[in-house]
Parts: structure tokens; C-alpha cells; sequence
């Protein structure tokens, strides 16, 4: 056995995960290193580390995991910008950005995964022989408008055309603005339409699975208003070099997404046939994900023969000037700064203060600082105050308005964690 065959064998030895099913499974999305990390990640992570944190408390075995995207176009072309010759070595450093974001901000994770990981490779080559196997993969011609930027097609529904202050034209998607260009290859697809009916059935059976309700009507509105088309799930080599190839065919690289949604199931030990079971996921994700959390994703496990997650929620953006926080147009807050000079329990305050899972929260220098006060002056002597043997924890919550000891439990399973602080 080589030094290298031996080193992936111990780190799948030690990497692999095998988690009880009565586990309460908590993810963040795998955040794309294209970019050092920004406010809304660590959002992300912070709102899944709290919810951890209170299931833990709560008496419940949890199983915590985040964690780097680290293949595709964008990642491939971000790497070449930076003179770098080698993506992996430029995915080690801004993982590693990320890993260092968890630990200043106190995310206390099981795995940070990362989808260069050797039994990460596994688990992808072994979900698509599944799925193939299945019949649901198969290839074909594809054309269509592209985006770099988004790493996805769009129908001619999706883009419109855009003028710029010097007269130059361009094509957009209607979404995200990101420019298309029209493309036209061969491609591996999965049968998605096969699934829609099968997925409106699944959430008008489950309406709790999306949450809050607004993100679980959107879904299930394009679901009974839009055919859904079969999805592209790989993308000439000769375009994309950084990426899983495709089992039995070098030509074709495995769609981003279709690698990065499986971390889910490659941290609970997907495939080894020792796996007692896979428990069920709460996934915690923004807003602009949600299609392939909510369709893709349940699809892509019905195909597979997988349990589907128990539930996902849907968090907003957040925002600078009114604009979302974009590492493409540079109005990111560094989530790492700010905790070093504000200190990271003011940071974890204001953005759990300042937001609410259905709307946008907007980054602001006077929210932090009065964060910060706050937290010195009413938290910090709250803490003193219930260290005394004569606190009384009854006394102290009857005295909370309009909320209830029941009332609480609720908020903290449901994420409204604004109750807490406001007591309505």
C-alpha cells in the first residue's frame, strides 16, 4: 500500500461518522470558497450553533455538522485569478478562513466537512451509481442560458435583458442579475420531473418540512403552477477541470451541486454498509438556496431510496446600503473582525437580536455598539444576579410577560429566538 492510499485510508478510518438515528442531525449549508467568509455565513452557522446548543440542553444526542464547498467553475476560475496553479491549495486556504470563522465564533460543530475529503469523493461516486442504477440519470443535449457566477441554467423565462449606463447590452437572470451566456452541450440529467408530483404530495402531507410557512408556500406554489424540468447534473471536462468525474466516463465532471448536497449524508457515515441508519436532517439555510434544498435535494434521496430531511428552515440575507451582503461586490462585514473588536458574545447578540428567519437583517455599526453596551450592562449583571443561591428560576419566569415556560420551549424549537429577548 503507498504513503498516500495509507494516509486516505486512516482519515477515512477517522473521518467516518456513524451517528444513531434518534440523533437530532443539525446542518449549515457548505459555504463556497470562492471568497474569504462574510457576515451571512457566519450567520448561518451561528443560527445552527444555537439550536444545537438548546437540543443539547433540552437533554437530546445532536449531531452538528458544517463545512466548505470546494468544486466547480467558480471555485476553478477564483483559483487561476489568484495565480494559483493548484484549486486544492487554494481551497486549503480559504477552508481553512472558515474553520478559523467557526472557532473565533465559537461554533461548536461535530465535522467540519469539506467536499475534497476522501470519503466525501466516496460517498459522491457512490450515491450516483445508486441513482444510475435506478434509472434516474441519463445523457443527453443540452442548451441553454448559463451563469458563471451561479453555477446554473436558466430557461428563457428566467433572464431578461439589461442595458448598463454606457449602452451595452447583456443578458441577466431575473433572480440573482448574474450574467448568462447561451450554452449548448452534453450533459448527464436527472429525471426531476419524475418527482414533482411526488413532492407535492410529500409537502401537503408534511407543511412543517419548510419553514417559516412563507418559503413552505413558494415551494409548494411552483410546484403545482411549473413543470419541472429534468436537471442538468454535469458539465464537460474540457469546461470544468475542478470536480468529482463522472464513474465510467472522463469526459464529464459532476455538477456542483449535486456533489455539495451530498456532505449531508457523507458525515453520517453514506455508504458504508455498516451504517445502522441515517437519521433525518434539520437543515438551516438563506433564502437563496431553497430551491435546491426543497426540490433537488428530497429528489434526489426519493431516487436514491434515503430518508428525506425532517425539516429545513429558511433564514434571509444579510444586508448592507439596503443591498445583500455579495463577496462578488464587496460589501461584505468580516465576521472575523467584527468579533475581535466588538467580542464575539456581542456579535452573536446583535445578529440573533437583529433578525428574524422571514426577513432580511440589516448590518449597522450603531446596532453593534448598542449591542455591546447592552451586553455589558444588562447580560453580564444578569449573570451575577442568577449566580446567587437565592435566584429562583419559577419566580423569575412568572414575572416574564405573556410568555409562558411552555411558550419558550416552543419559540426555541421553532427558531424564534426574538421571543427570548423581547418577550412577545
Amino acid at each position: 500500500m503507498t504513503v498516500s492510499k495509507s494516509l486516505q485510508l486512516q482519515f477515512r478510518l477517522h473521518s467516518r461518522r456513524y451517528v444513531s438515528t434518534k440523533a437530532h442531525y443539525i446542518t449549515t449549508p457548505i459555504f463556497y470558497v470562492n471568497a474569504k467568509p462574510h457576515l451571512g455565513h457566519f450567520y448561518s452557522m451561528t443560527l445552527a450553533d444555537v439550536y444545537n446548543r438548546w437540543n443539547k440542553f433540552k437533554g437530546r444526542e445532536t449531531f452538528f455538522t458544517t463545512g466548505t464547498d470546494e468544486h466547480g467553475l467558480k471555485v476553478q476560475n477564483a483559483a487561476s485569478a489568484a495565480d494559483n496553479t493548484d484549486p486544492k491549495l487554494f481551497c486549503d486556504k480559504l477552508s481553512d478562513k472558515f474553520k478559523e470563522l467557526a472557532e473565533i465564533g465559537d461554533i461548536k460543530y461535530d465535522r467540519f466537512i469539506r467536499t475534497t475529503d476522501p470519503d466525501h469523493l466516496e460517498s459522491v461516486n457512490a450515491f450516483w451509481k445508486t441513482v444510475w442504477d435506478k434509472g434516474y440519470i441519463y445523457k443527453g443535449q443540452h442548451s441553454g442560458w448559463y451563469s458563471i457566477s451561479d453555477e446554473a441554467f436558466y430557461t428563457e423565462n428566467d433572464i431578461e435583458e439589461i442595458v448598463n449606463d454606457k449602452g451595452d447590452k447583456k443578458m441577466v437572470s431575473k433572480e440573482t442579475g448574474s450574467e448568462v451566456t447561451f450554452e449548448k452541450e452534453e450533459n448527464y440529467f436527472f429525471k426531476l420531473s419524475t418527482f414533482q408530483d411526488k413532492l407535492i404530495e410529500f409537502l401537503e402531507e408534511n407543511p412543517d418540512f419548510i419553514q417559516p410557512k412563507k418559503y413552505y408556500n413558494v415551494v409548494l406554489n411552483e410546484l403545482k403552477t411549473e413543470t419541472l424540468p429534468d436537471l442538468s447534473v454535469s458539465r464537460p471536462s474540457w469546461r470544468l477541470q475542478w470536480g468529482i468525474t463522472v464513474p465510467n466516463d472522463d469526459s464529464q465532471k459532476i455538477y456542483v451541486w449535486f456533489d455539495a448536497l451530498i456532505n449531508y449524508i457523507t458525515s453520517i457515515g453514506y455508504p458504508n454498509s455498516a451504517t445502522p441508519g441515517l437519521p433525518s436532517p434539520t437543515h438551516l439555510i438563506g433564502k437563496d438556496i431553497t430551491r435546491f434544498h426543497c426540490i433537488h435535494w428530497p429528489s434526489f434521496l426519493m431516487a436514491a431510496g434515503l430518508p428525506l430531511p425532517k425539516n429545513v428552515f429558511v433564514h434571509g440575507h444579510w444586508l448592507m446600503s439596503g443591498r445583500k451582503m455579495s463577496k462578488s461586490r464587496g460589501n461584505v462585514a468580516d465576521p472575523i473582525e467584527i468579533a475581535e473588536y466588538y467580542g464575539v458574545d456581542a456579535l452573536r447578540l446583535f445578529i440573533m437580536r437583529f433578525s428574524v428567519l422571514e426577513n432580511d437583517g440589516n448590518y449597522s455599526e450603531d446596532g453593534l455598539n448598542s449591542t455591546r453596551t447592552e451586553f455589558i450592562d444588562k447580560f453580564c449583571n444578569l449573570l451575577v444576579r442568577s449566580l446567587s443561591k437565592n435566584f429562583s428560576i419559577t419566580r423569575a419566569l412568572s414575572r416574564v410577560e405573556n410568555m409562558s415556560l411552555e411558550e419558550l420551549i416552543d419559540s426555541q424549537d421553532d427558531l424564534e429566538f426574538k421571543k427570548d429577548f423581547h418577550g412577545h
